[in-house]
């Protein structure tokens, strides 16, 4: 220790550090050193009163006295070095009770012990990876592999990558394209179908990845497996209703339009893009739709759509759109708002229904009433006239049987 340390530490903080010094002195040593102390004062004492003996006797009592002094001093700091050790092993021992008391508090206080030694691969339910040796051969096993796959530990481990493709699949070599494709870009994916154990199949999204040492040799594959057939029948189901709902439109003549409100970009099919006389390939926008209605009809549709937007509720109009050839169409227009997951509206969708047949259909029936009547007013006002003209005919018979033949 420097000294400008022993000079900082005043004799009544020497005095306290003694004290506790000694106050951690187990027993044994005490004792050890009482006798110690007591042999170096009885040496010492024969010394002083056999001060007549030989030199040599009391040479060999002075080395003994050093001798037993040393032994002494060694004894008491081997005692001391194994106390110190049994009390830090008596101090690790007590951290580690500690320690255990806490995990097991912590362990019991967990509700689902069990869960925590689970990986989510041994959760999930749709999707497992497992491990191929450079040949293709299985490798590990889990649980996903049993849920997915169908195969138990014993048996797919003797399972080789190529046991899991279908016929036409091996047939075209997939299985070792894809493993050569994995080893040499270090990874490749693909959705196709899965064989599982019983034969059965479904549509899965399939990943393999190259496994490397340090040393860029190849070690094996990580395969990666997910059943996508939830999301292939909700595609399935999808498409087979947007098929009939292309049907019913197409049927009905309707076309459909979206109408982004947040970016005001406004989207048209073709069916409704021919109803504005445009082809299916020129871009449209709100503007161009506006710009094409019936300079009669523009004010009032723009009131409509406006008051659409601003309350987000439904939208109705009918009105009459000029074709660039200028012919004159009548077009019906029924949308609505559509919400978002928190509520709020974000697009306006809806259809437009072509009604110039129909329209055209009417005036022809209006015409035809119109004839109509003026036919039956005409038959009404001959059949008066013939009346009149019947009475006027048979005076003239009388008064012309009054009359002589020279009158």
């Amino acid at each position: 220790m420097p000294e400008n340390v022993w000079q900082e530490i005043s004799p009544g903080q020497l005095w306290r550090r003694g004290r506790i010094r000694l106050a951690i002195i187990p027993p044994s040593l005490v004792k050890f050193l009482l006798i110690g102390i007591v042999a170096l004062l009885t040496s010492t004492l024969s010394l002083v009163l056999t001060s007549g003996t030989a030199s040599s006797v009391l040479a060999l009592q002075l080395f003994g006295t050093i001798g037993l002094t040393c032994l002494a001093v060694a004894q008491w700091r081997a005692l001391w070095q194994a106390n110190a050790a049994s009390r830090d092993s008596l101090a690790r021992a007590d951290r580690l009770e500690r320690e255990l008391a806490k995990h097991q508090y912590l362990e019991e206080a967990w509700p689902h012990r069990e869960d925590r030694y689970r990986t989510p691969l041994d959760q999930a339910q749709d999707y497992t990876i497992f491990l191929l040796d450079v040949d293709g051969r299985a490798t590990s096993w889990n649980p996903g592999v049993q849920r997915v796959i169908g195969y138990e530990r014993e048996q797919f481990l003797q399972t080789f990558i190529r046991d899991l493709y279908t016929e036409e699949d091996r047939g075209d070599d997939a299985p070792a394209r894809e493993l050569r494709e994995a080893a040499e870009r270090g990874r490749t994916a693909s959705d196709r179908w899965v064989v599982r154990k019983d034969g059965s199949r479904f549509w899965g999204s399939t990943s393999t990845a190259g496994v490397h040492d340090g040393r860029g040799r190849l070690l094996g594959y990580a395969r990666r497996v997910r059943d996508l057939s939830r999301s292939k029948q909700v595609e399935e189901q999808l498409r087979r209703k947007q098929a009939a709902l292309e049907l019913a439109h197409e049927a009905a003549g309707l076309g459909t339009w979206e109408y982004e409100l947040a970016t005001g970009t406004m989207y048209c099919d073709d069916r409704a893009k021919a109803l504005f006389g445009l082809s299916p390939d020129e871009p449209i926008t709100l503007t161009r739709l506006l710009e094409a209605l019936h300079p009669q009809d523009r004010a009032q549709t723009e009131q409509r759509w406006d008051r659409a937007l601003r309350e987000r509720s439904p939208f109705s109009a009918e009105y009459r759109v000029l074709w660039p050839d200028s012919s004159v169409h009548s077009i019906m227009a029924v949308g609505r708002c559509t919400t978002d997951i928190s509520g709020e509206p974000f697009i306006m969708s809806g259809v437009l229904l072509d009604l110039t047949e129909r329209r055209r259909t009417e005036e022809h029936l209006q015409e035809s009433l119109r004839l109509e009547a003026v036919g039956r007013l005409a038959g009404g006002i001959a059949h008066d006239l013939n009346n009149m003209l019947a009475a006027i005919l048979g005076f003239c018979e009388f008064l012309q049987r009054g009359l002589e033949p020279n009158d």
